[in-house]
């Protein structure tokens, strides 16, 4: 168990007190298991049709229907408000099983379709219900799954959209009034336009409950994603309605009224930052839930009314999308600064942590374009873009790279992002890049280079200051202490070095090129004898050189 040795944990059964009151507990979830799955049967058990002659000899028992277990089962349906307790109550106790978030959203979806009142209780209801669940078990996939699919339900589905029901169609389907008067119009449309602010008020919150979570484990990639998830609506959400002529918010502006087009489209609302940004082509933060399921998302067995909720749903899908405004240059910008300046401080607060160096990485080019359309001129746009790209390396490099890895030379997590730092900043090949800015590159490779070999220096000395007076190390274990804090030191070097060679060989003299390569060499020599299990690897390295 979580937090618990094995031993620990199986020792608890030895105790007979423990073990009675495990039993206990076992058998009180086995039996409202099996009343969970009873009632649900009775709910869309159909309604027994038995001709009268045969009716008066059947006995009361045929009649009513019996289940697995043979239980008689009344004719009569329970009301969904009692799976949904019961529900409630068992992931409570244990939030992991996802057959029991399947049928409590079957529930919710089964009440939507009964027209029962809806309100702003019902998502805050399921909020609070997955946050006890998630303070449980902060890893549960099937609680964070939940709480995305209670946001995109709510956003879709507006407390305030009224279907006028005119009786049902041959196939079973409810129709809508599509001829409303002007007057319903505007107020059905103010009233949407409340709701989307509600929920942006929500999701807003969302993202402070996530700092606090992300502030007892900043470590919880669960958390992280669901972080993702979050700004993804809140950005198809849209904007105050502010106008701008930045081309960002013109292609988002466009998306959105490509949606209206379709109203099936629900693609702004499966966690995609593509889809608001508009920006598919630099931004690889793709959808969480399929546009597929969010339509079939109400797809429930036998309703009593026959009617299909796909009709309905996409209905107020496509009134949502008609009150979405593009975002403005500004509000754009506030959402990725935010997220960026939340990365770094979840950085600083912890250099091991992969999931804020991975989201960073995402942001990277966010942030560059956010940059360069500050300070946009249209004359030497593609130099002006690889120096913004330079500097925010720089940056990179300067604020968080060298901190990180002279406080944790043996983590892997800050090499990782420089590595990617050092590819993402290479100059392209079919780019017009003037000299400044390669020689600017060339540069703070170097600069690069000097600070790892500071680094080499000052692990060596330490490395040979480790044993206490006393101590008899072996230079095996000299080794091992030396890998431990010097291995990803010798990698990033011969990366760097590696990249100097490979973009400016043509730029160096033959004496700089031969110094180089022997260092890089010496670098790959010296892993072999650190870590001999990858020799073959760094061998096949030196050979590239």
């Amino acid at each position: 168990m979580h937090g618990q040795k094995r031993s620990e944990y199986k020792s608890r059964l030895l105790n007979p007190e423990t073990s009675s009151k495990l039993a206990t507990k076992a058998q009180q979830w086995n039996h409202l298991s099996h009343e969970l799955l009873t009632q649900r049967r009775r709910l869309f058990m159909p309604q027994m049709q038995t001709p009268p002659a045969a009716a008066d000899a059947a006995p009361a028992a045929t009649l009513a229907g019996e289940d697995d277990y043979g239980v008689v089962l009344p004719p009569s349906k329970p009301s969904p408000d009692i799976l949904l307790a019961i529900t409630e109550k068992m992931l409570s106790v244990n939030p992991d099983p996802s057959h029991l978030w399947n049928i409590r959203r079957e529930m919710l979806l089964y009440t939507s379709q009964l027209h029962v009142p809806k309100s702003s209780l019902v998502i805050q209801a399921e909020l609070a219900l997955t946050a006890h669940c998630l303070q449980r078990n902060p890893k549960s996939y099937s609680a964070w799954y939940h709480r995305k699919w209670s946001l995109v339900y709510s956003i879709t589905h507006p407390t305030a959209t009224k279907a006028t029901v005119g009786g049902n169609d041959r196939d079973g389907s409810i129709s809508i009034s599509n001829t409303p008067s002007a007057t319903q119009q505007t107020e059905d449309k103010l009233r949407t336009e409340g709701h989307v602010m509600d929920m942006k008020t929500i999701l807003i919150s969302e993202l402070e409950l996530c700092a606090q979570f992300l502030q007892l484990d900043e470590r919880n990639f669960h958390c992280w994603n669901y972080r993702r998830f979050v700004v993804a609506l809140l950005g198809s959400c849209g904007g105050s309605g502010a106008s701008s002529s930045s081309s960002t918010s013109s292609s988002m502006r466009q998306y959105a009224t490509s949606c209206m087009v379709d109203k099936s489209d629900w693609s702004l609302f499966t966690g995609s930052w593509s889809s608001w940004l508009n920006q598919s082509a630099t931004v690889s933060m793709g959808a969480q839930s399929s546009s597929r399921g969010q339509k079939a998302m109400g797809n429930i067995p036998s309703h009593p009314d026959g009617f299909s909720i796909d009709e309905t749903s996409s209905e107020e899908a496509h009134t949502i999308t008609q009150s979405i405004s593009a975002l403005s240059r500004e509000e754009l910008d506030t959402i990725i600064i935010n997220e960026w300046n939340f990365t770094t401080s979840k950085i600083h607060d912890n250099f091991s942590n992969g999931s804020a160096f991975h989201y960073r990485s995402k942001l990277l080019p966010l942030i560059l374009e956010s940059r360069i359309m500050a300070s946009l001129d249209h004359e030497g746009k593609g130099n002006r873009r690889y120096a913004a790209i330079l500097a925010l390396a720089r940056e990179e490099w300067e604020s968080i790279l060298l901190n990180a890895i002279f406080t944790e030379p043996d983590d892997q997590t800050p090499w990782w992002y420089h590595r990617f730092i050092v590819s993402w900043m290479k100059p392209s090949s079919n780019s017009n890049n003037d000299n400044d800015n390669v020689q600017e590159c060339e540069v703070l490779l170097y600069e690069m280079a000097d600070s790892l070999r500071e680094l080499l220096e000052v692990e060596k000395e330490n490395d040979v200051l480790l044993p206490l007076e006393g101590d008899d190390v072996s230079d095996s274990n000299k080794d091992e202490s030396k890998g431990a804090k010097c291995k990803w030191a010798y990698i990033g070097l011969h990366l760097v070095l590696s990249t100097i060679l490979k973009l400016f060989i043509s730029r160096m003299d033959e004496d700089s090129v031969v110094s180089l390569r022997m260092e890089a060499e010496g670098c790959l020599t010296e892993l072999i004898t650190i870590d001999p299990n990858r020799k073959e690897r760094y061998q096949n390295l030196v050979a590239d050189i």
